[in-house]
């Protein structure tokens, strides 16, 4: 019944994938109670198949890295130095 707050920080993506982070801080007394850390692949439904992001959603994802850099510690953090650009 405790109420919580959950984060969704996006950390990178290569040509076909998004790594990104989920965190869950306890909303009253602000500590860290969980994290998941997630590499998702990008699948076209229509091929049933991975495929690369459209160079729309690239130029969207580059610029939201870019604008929140500087608010993220990426320490602790370990598939973002695997990703291929």
């Amino acid at each position: 019944g405790e109420e919580v707050e959950t984060h969704a920080t996006f950390v990178d993506h290569d040509k076909k994938r998004i790594h990104y982070r989920l965190s869950m801080f306890h909303k009253e007394k602000k500590y860290l109670a969980a994290t998941n850390e997630v590499l998702s692949l990008y699948v076209d439904l229509n091929q049933r198949k991975v495929v690369e992001f459209d160079p729309d959603r690239i130029k969207v994802m580059n610029e939201f890295i870019e604008k929140n850099l500087s608010n993220f510690n990426k320490e602790k953090l370990y598939f973002i130095n695997k990703l291929k650009k």
